[in-house]
């Protein structure tokens, strides 16, 4: 894997032409938790240099997220002209790639003792 312009592991949901939308997205759940689309695009609005995002944009981009199981529904919420809009939250692989696109392994493969080391390699070897 390529290393990011952040120094961390650059991953595929993080690269491409959606890249910055989906970081936003899932730094948004993040902080705020539990979210519908629209909920989450007002906060997307909120932040500089995100203005100029449209509604139609974040909806896509959370479902076609939720399809690849990055999110996931955890219940409906009532919208105003009565529709049942989807709650969505961060799934665990979202999160766990928020954090490995943070950490720079260079740094921490010469700072690391023998043992996390170990820990590490046996943890790799376990995934697929």
């Amino acid at each position: 894997m390529a290393e990011s312009i952040s120094g961390g592991i650059k991953l595929e949901v993080f690269s491409g032409k959606q890249a910055k939308l989906n970081r936003i997205i899932f730094l948004v759940l993040l902080c705020k938790g539990l979210l519908t689309s629209y909920e989450t695009y007002k906060e997307i609005r909120s932040i500089k240099g995100f203005r100029h995002v449209n509604r139609q944009n974040v909806d896509r981009r959370m479902k076609a997220l939720y399809e690849q199981r990055w999110l996931e529904v955890t219940g409906t919420k009532l919208a105003k002209a009565h529709f049942k809009q989807p709650l969505y939250k961060l799934g665990d692989n979202a999160e766990a790639a928020l954090e490995l696109s943070k950490k720079d392994f260079n740094v921490s493969l010469k700072i690391s003792s023998k043992d996390e080391l170990r820990k590490l390699v046996e943890a790799l070897r376990t995934l697929r």
